[in-house]
This record gives C-alpha cells, structure tokens and sequence, in this order.
C-alpha cells in the first residue's frame, strides 16, 4: 500500500503524491532543471506526472466500521501485492465522498453492518449512479443468511465474501478476488 491518498486534486494534486506544493515543485523545475511553466502547463505537467505514478497502482475502497477487521484487511492486502493504494472510511456516506474525489477507485469492499450509511443504502447508490455503477463492490459480512445475499446481488454486487475465520483464508479469498475482478 502506498502513503499518498491519491494524484490529482487540490493543489494540482502534488501536495496529495510529494506533500509539496506547486509552487515549491514549480521553484525546483526552475532552480534543477531551467524549466519555466506557466500555471495552466505546470498543471498539465503534474496531471501527467500524477497519472504516471498512479498507473501501476490499483486503488481499492474499504467501507467498514470496525477497525480491527479493517487492520487485519490491510495486512491481508499487504501479504498479497504492494501495488494496491487502500483507502479506509467508516460507512457509505463517507465511501461516497472519497469516490468522488480523483482518481478513480478500481475495486470497493463493501461491509453491511455500518453507522450512518449501511451496506445495503451505500450499495443501492453505487449501482444507481452512472459515475459508480462499473466499479466492482465485494460485500464482506459475517452474515451467512442467503436473504442477505440475494439482496446484495440483486442490488447489484459482483461478489459476496462472507468474513473468514482465519487470516489465511481470508488471504487466499482475496486473492482470488483481485485476480478475478482486478485485471
């Protein structure tokens, strides 16, 4: 997993990949290289430059309240690729706010159970919305109840992952989730 939250947004997005500003990235170009940018090409030179950076990256969304299964996600991930930016919030209403930020989510893992927005409310809106309704959503319960995933694929879910009960298996799940949804 990669400490930036992602490339392009305020500040050109640099501030979000180096923790600099434009301006300090524009003094520099200046000061190494000769380069002189005005704002509107240096804008495109860090788009570029951004994108770049992100292309090797697959960024995932992880929507789930508890903080000890969200540790035991990211260090499942960690176990798999460190090519993967993983992204964690605590329910849909913040999962639709990250989402709406750049650059685009490759993959959203989905929890039911949540405060504010659950699961189901949060899914229902991404399947909806034009934006959001080709992102691949993995719903992960500890539910085993075939109503909870009927619902979830009638509302639109590519896959139902019910929570393991070992480390390993959970690893050998994600796998092959991200083999299978993330080319």
């Amino acid at each position: 997993m990669k400490p930036f939250e992602g490339a392009v947004g305020q500040d050109m997005g640099i501030r979000n990949v180096f923790n600099i500003t434009s301006g300090m990235f524009k003094s520099v170009l200046l000061k190494i290289y000769g380069i002189r940018l005005n704002i509107s090409q240096l804008s495109v030179f860090l788009s570029i430059i951004a994108g770049l950076l992100m292309i090797k990256f697959k960024r995932i969304l992880v929507v789930d309240d508890d903080i000890d299964d969200k540790g035991i996600f990211c260090d499942a991930l960690e176990e798999i690729t460190k090519d993967v930016e993983c992204i964690m919030v605590n329910n849909g209403q913040e999962a639709l706010q990250h989402l709406a930020t750049p650059p685009p989510y490759d993959l959203i893992f989905l929890d039911l159970n949540m405060p504010v927005m659950n699961g189901y409310e949060t899914l229902a809106v991404l399947k909806n919305d034009d934006k959001y309704r080709n992102i691949p959503v993995v719903v992960i319960s500890t539910s085993k109840n075939e109503r909870d995933k009927k619902r979830c694929s009638d509302l639109g879910a590519n896959k139902y992952l019910t929570k393991p009960s070992s480390f390993h298996k959970f690893v050998d799940e994600l796998k092959q989730i991200l083999n299978s949804v993330i080319v």
